[in-house]
């Protein structure tokens, strides 16, 4: 019975640490310079300095508001996060005056994060 309590006591201690560890696979970062050029929530678009035009998933709104977060057309910004297909998740965007933070380096969302 102390064995059983003991494996049982381990694997509920380890398991979650396990788990959260496989959910945080290291993905490929990118990094995109430019101007935005268009923001309608959740989306915005940037021209880079190679003039392409990149697709930044921003997030759910009420979360920008929520943090305070501003983004105006026009300003130059530097993006780094997760590209998949041809949206880019960021995890930064900076700005010449701020930086703001979207999700955690895992590439997981902050609005879903618990408090």
């Amino acid at each position: 019975m102390r064995k059983f309590i003991l494996v049982t006591v381990i694997l509920v201690w380890w398991l979650p640490w396990g788990y959260a560890a496989d959910r945080c696979s290291p993905q490929p970062r990118v990094v995109v310079e430019g101007q935005l050029v268009e923001i309608r929530h959740p989306i915005a678009l940037i021209k880079g300095e190679n003039g392409q035009i990149y697709r930044i998933r921003l997030g759910p709104y009420w979360f920008w508001k929520e943090r305070g977060y501003h983004l105006r057309e026009g300003t130059r910004v530097k993006v780094v996060g997760i590209q998949k297909g041809k949206l880019i998740f960021p995890i930064a965007i900076e700005t010449p005056k701020t930086r703001l933070f979207i999700r955690d380096e895992c590439g997981l969302p902050l609005w879903r994060r618990k408090p």
